[in-house]
């Protein structure tokens, strides 16, 4: 038995009295397409869930919160995963050379996990700013700070995570 399967007879069948059954299982539907992407799809879905709001629910000061919150989202899911896909993990040399920029690409892959890991923006998580900065202070004086522009990113991080904190999808 498989969601869309049961679906299809609740559309072709007219049950009395379905109460909120067809909403659970597009519910659960909708969970499932979600947990099917890749992380590719995942954050192809949130650019065009960025551009479809900004165009059409951008017009007062939560809305405006809530777009931010949702691009900010998109833009360290996309910076995140391009520094990860540029990063090659030799285990024992990476470990021994820099354990800091290790333990701090260990948590961007975190991050982005906790990015794709729900649909809805409301359920999604991400790192604690207390467990980021030290990590952040110790790669300061490398080459990768400054090819990733890690300063840059920190400060992204640390606004998308104030927006996280206000919750501007749990306001109407």
């Amino acid at each position: 038995m498989k969601i869309g399967n049961i679906l299809q007879v609740y559309q072709k069948n007219i049950f009395s009295d379905k109460g909120g059954e067809i909403s659970m299982l597009n519910f659960l539907e909708s969970i499932e397409k979600w947990n099917s992407l890749n992380k590719d799809e995942k954050l192809e879905y949130r650019r065009k869930d960025m551009l479809y709001t900004e165009k059409h629910f951008n017009n007062d000061l939560i809305q405006e919160k809530k777009y931010t919150y949702l691009k900010l989202v998109y833009e360290m899911h996309f910076s995140l995963k391009k520094i990860l896909d540029s990063v090659s993990f030799n285990e024992k040399v990476f470990i021994l050379e820099n354990q800091y920029l290790f333990r701090l690409y260990s948590m961007f892959y975190c991050e982005i996990e906790l990015i794709c890991m729900y649909k809805d923006l409301k359920k999604i998580g991400h790192i604690p700013l207390f467990i980021l900065k030290p990590l952040i202070e110790q790669v300061k004086d490398t080459e990768e700070y400054k090819k990733y522009k890690l300063h840059e990113l920190f400060e992204t991080y640390e606004k998308m995570y104030a927006l996280f904190l206000e919750r501007p999808y749990e306001k109407s």
